[in-house]
């Protein structure tokens, strides 16, 4: 009953569950971390609150979640929870030079050009800090 809340979920999904099925010991045996695995069920249990348990490292939490299958919502929250902020999609410019104009300098990676314009950017501001330092 519990599982059966987020049926889009692994656990949550009798069929997708039932590849993990060991009929010899008559149980589910996920081959994954265990800690992790607690928080996991905390999830079904608690209505869909994710938390990550202290010993267990972000990278590895969050590829609990993937293999789990608890979705984009729950991994959104998580990241959420831990501090990462969101980064907000900003849309490009409609007319073609201002799309160019706003990749070169807010997007240094774009092109030569852009990174050329990023590293003049970066010499002026060493420049300013040393004449004013002297």
């Amino acid at each position: 009953k519990t599982l059966c809340q987020f049926p889009e979920t692994l656990l949550g999904d009798p069929k997708r569950r039932m590849r993990y099925f060991d009929p010899l010991r008559n149980e589910y045996f996920f081959d994954r971390n265990r800690p992790s695995f607690d928080a996991i069920l905390y999830y079904y249990q608690s209505g869909g609150r994710i938390r990550r348990p202290v010993n267990v490292p972000i990278d590895i939490f969050s590829e609990e979640i993937r293999f789990y299958q608890l979705g984009e919502e729950a991994m959104e929250k998580f990241r959420e929870d831990e501090g990462f902020l969101r980064e907000e999609e900003r849309p490009l410019p409609r007319r073609d030079f201002q799309r160019q104009v706003w990749l070169l300098f807010e997007y240094p990676e774009s092109s030569g050009p852009a990174r050329g314009i990023a590293i003049v950017s970066v010499l002026v501001i060493l420049i300013s800090i040393v004449i004013f330092c002297l």
